[in-house]
């Protein structure tokens, strides 16, 4: 007995039958490709990928040549030094090699002395002149001329010691017998020579010392003056 043929338009009974093409798996080269591949290497988009490997070779010849260089340097040094060492050659007394002649000593009968340094004499004459004249500038109050006859470590200090002093009433002169001071004996490394003045100034009667400086060689000089 047949079965019955189903009317125009309508499937025969759900789950029998080939399916319809169109549906079912997805049509070959489609998907996801299978694990363990991948893009080939050296593909893909431009400046990507691990940078490049610096050489190190330029820095590696840099430094063995500045080390060929040092011991260059040194050797050279070593060389010069026993150059000079070998140059020195001992040199031998006169005479036969070996021997050492002896000292011969000159008499000193019949010869003139060696000279020796003598010290020059006091200038106390032109000391007390000097001394005369520098008073006699205080005395007309003419204190720069006064202070010119300073010496060169003291006309820093006379001017402002004469403005102190001096005045219209300064009457200064020399009052006595000049007095040298050798070397050593006072604080002063020089010859110095005392000559005494007395007078007035504008703080009454006074009485004191021109000290002139005396150096051998030197023109004399006013050093420093003293009032009480």
């Amino acid at each position: 007995m047949s079965s019955p043929t189903p009317p125009p338009g309508q499937n025969g009974p759900q789950g029998y039958g080939p399916p319809p093409q169109g549906y079912g798996s997805p049509p070959q080269g489609y998907g996801p490709p299978p694990p363990g591949y991948g893009p080939p290497p050296g593909y893909g988009p431009p400046g990507y990928g691990p940078p490049p490997k610096r050489s190190n070779v330029g820095s590696i010849i840099g430094i063995v040549a500045a080390v060929v260089l040092v011991l260059m340097t040194i050797v050279g040094l070593v060389v010069i030094m026993q150059g000079e060492g070998e140059g020195e050659v001992p040199t031998e007394p006169q005479g036969q090699p070996g021997l050492t002649q002896p000292s011969q000593q000159v008499p000193s009968e019949g010869l003139p002395p060696s000279p020796t340094a003598t010290a020059t004499a006091p200038r106390v004459a032109a000391a007390t002149a000097m001394a005369a004249k520098f008073v006699a500038f205080m005395s007309a109050n003419q204190q720069k001329e006064a202070a010119a006859l300073g010496c060169e470590d003291s006309k820093q200090l006379l001017p402002g010691a004469l403005m102190l002093i001096v005045d219209e009433q300064t009457k200064l002169r020399v009052s006595g017998k000049a007095i040298v001071q050798e070397p050593g004996t006072t604080a002063y490394p020089m010859r110095i020579v005392l000559v005494p003045i007395a007078g007035k100034t504008r703080f009454g009667p006074e009485s004191g010392f021109v000290r002139i400086q005396d150096i051998s060689g030197q023109p004399l000089c006013v050093r420093i003056y003293e009032l009480k």
